[in-house]
């Protein structure tokens, strides 16, 4: 995953380097017993080009969510949403794609992280910080149930495709009516 930002190209280089790095670690090891030693080589980089782009491991971490909340409100923006249904078909199309990254993410009890820092991100980047209050919180009640619903669905191996989710969604929606 790259960052949409122009930056010194070296320096996404070795970003990369570090992230794609950490996920290979992750298929190996619990991502708890990572350091900055073994992740440094395993990027081909010295630690001190590591301590240039991160502070620890989880900064990393969370370098790549926030990489991922912009391509999810990306790929948002570029779709028409018109109601819940069409967005749960979006977010599950968009993570359909990203599985392997979900899985590992909740095999080391990281989905926290992608929570706290999803949402808020991606809210800011979809509508700025002039949202107003009522359709925040229809925002962070929607995100929560579609958040809710993408743990169900990696619980149960993420079998469930985009339009199955949908229609799961329909059927929610059809319940508070």
């Amino acid at each position: 995953m790259t960052r949409k930002r122009q930056e010194n190209p070296q320096k996404a280089i070795s970003k990369e380097s570090i992230t794609s790095s950490l996920f290979s670690l992750m298929h190996e090891k619990p991502y708890k017993e990572i350091n900055v030693t073994e992740l440094s080589a395993r990027a081909d980089l010295s630690r001190r080009t590591f301590y240039r782009h991160f502070d620890t491991i989880d900064d990393v971490m969370a370098y790549i969510i926030r990489d991922t909340s912009d391509l999810l409100a990306l790929f948002f923006l570029k779709h028409k949403i018109s109601d819940f249904k069409s967005a749960v078909f979006l977010f599950f199309t968009f993570w359909e794609q990203r599985k392997d990254f979900l899985f590992l993410l909740r095999k080391n009890d990281l989905l926290f992280m992608l929570l706290r820092l999803l949402l808020p991100e991606t809210r800011i980047k979809m509508f700025g910080d002039n949202i107003p209050l009522d359709s925040e919180y229809i925002f962070y009640f929607s995100s929560g149930g579609a958040w809710n619903l993408l743990v169900k669905w990696l619980e149960d191996g993420a079998v469930l495709s985009p339009k199955e989710m949908e229609d799961i969604a329909e059927k929610i929606v059809t319940h508070f009516k």
